[in-house]
This record gives structure tokens, sequence and C-alpha cells, in this order.
């Protein structure tokens, strides 16, 4: 009641509360809720999506030195929408299979299957160029949810 009463003199006095900044479509935070692992506007673009890479036993995996595809389709479709070269970022353990979303990348709201094809020499370097190509995560797909524009 007391918080009810000085809200009112404090609108009385001509006082307002500054409203919330609208934040730009590249500020655009994304979210880990409602059963999807990132979620990002439609429209939005240096947003980096990391994933740190682990093993069946939940391992970190080292990806230094590593080649990464990012790649999704929409849910219950075939071809995939968007395949572009990711990166690696941070330090082991863990690094991380990233990558940062264009405009061209969200243009189109839906809900989308994820996963990243990740490249790895093999633990003598690569120095024959042998090396391993696996998709992560290993066991599911990644959910990616882009909303509608406001």
């Amino acid at each position: 009641m007391k918080a009810l009463v000085l809200l009112a003199l404090l609108a009385a006095a001509g006082c307002t509360r500054p409203a919330a900044p609208t934040p730009a479509p590249e500020t655009r935070k994304a979210a880990f809720w409602n059963g999807w692992d990132f979620t990002i506007g439609q429209g939005s673009t240096n947003v980096r999506w990391s994933r740190p890479v682990f093993d069946a036993t939940g391992n970190p995996v080292d990806v230094t030195g590593a080649t990464v595809v990012f790649r999704y389709r929409l849910i219950n479709q075939s071809a995939d929408a968007v395949q572009h070269a990711g990166s690696v970022t941070g330090t082991f353990p863990p690094r991380a299979a990233s990558y940062l979303f264009t405009s061209a990348d969200t243009a189109t709201p839906g809900d989308y299957n994820v996963s990243f094809i990740v490249t790895l020499p093999i633990a003598d370097g690569g120095a024959d160029g042998s090396a391993e190509t696996f998709a992560y995560p290993t066991d599911r797909f990644l959910k990616l949810q882009i909303t509608p524009a406001p």
C-alpha cells in the first residue's frame, strides 16, 4: 500500500520512470528456454552462437585446428536452409564450435534443426591429411527458433 502511495506522489510531482531502451536487432540476446537451445529475432545480426564440444562420455573435445560448418534446416525438411563456415572460439577447455548470424540467416522466422559439422585433424596433427569429421551434437539436433520481428 505504501508503495502505491509513493508511486502516486511521484507521478503527481511529474517524476516518471524512464522507459527501457529497445535493443537494436543486432544486439538482441539469445535465450535458452521453452525447449529451444537458441532463440533469435528475425533480422538479427552479429549474434554468435557457440557450443562447447563434448565426447560421448561428457569430456570436452579440444577443437583447436578444427574446421566448423554450421548447418540448419526447417524442422521436418530434409534440405539444409543454411550451410556456412563457422569458427572455433574460446580457450580449451572448452573451446567451442561457433557461428555468427547474418541478417540473411535470420530472415525467415521458424523452427529449425541445427548441427555443427566439425572436422578435426587426427591426433598426429593430421600431418598426413587425416581427419575425423562428425556432427555435433552426435545424439540429436540442436533446436533454433527464429521469432518474427515485432
